[in-house]
């Protein structure tokens, strides 16, 4: 376990992963005005009980909010870097998100580490290929095929 958290690299791949591509394509969320009376918010009037929807995938890719926010950069998460709590949402934020965060980071790392350790992977180019198409409503999928050979790590050479 101790060892886990010294993948820092490799943590720094996975937030970047689920920047670029996180699991969930939105989220929801009610306001609930605390004296039920409508409140201003951007210049906006809303009512108690509006249903805000709002896309992780977007945000994860806004140049106002991201430099290069297309571009795959590990190093953006540099020790000194801290994302605004609510620009980088893959697990969700306040007191709906993700209960299993922290458990779920640990994991990725785990079997990341541990494939890593025995296989080798190649991206098998082909010029036919198209870029990679996202589709879904609420989880994000890769809509086609991507082509990858993994060949077993012989250990001892």
């Amino acid at each position: 376990l101790r060892s886990l958290t010294s993948l820092v690299y490799t943590e720094k791949v996975i937030l970047e992963s689920l920047r670029m591509s996180p699991a969930l394509l939105r989220g929801t969320r009610k306001f609930v005005s605390g004296n039920g009376k409508p409140q201003q918010f951007g210049g906006y009037r809303f009512p108690s009980g509006t249903q805000f929807i709002f896309s992780q995938y977007l945000i994860h890719r806004d140049n106002e909010i991201w430099e290069n926010a297309e571009v795959f950069n590990p190093d953006r998460w540099a020790p000194d870097f801290k994302a605004d709590p609510f620009t980088y949402i893959p697990f969700l934020v306040g007191p709906r998100a993700c209960l299993g965060k922290h458990f779920a980071m640990l994991t990725m790392k785990l079997v990341i580490t541990a494939f890593l350790q025995n296989f080798d992977l190649e991206e098998r180019f082909n010029e036919k290929a198209k870029p990679i198409i996202h589709q879904g409503t609420a989880l994000l999928r890769i809509k086609n095929r991507v082509n990858y050979y993994f060949s077993p790590v012989i250990q001892g050479q």
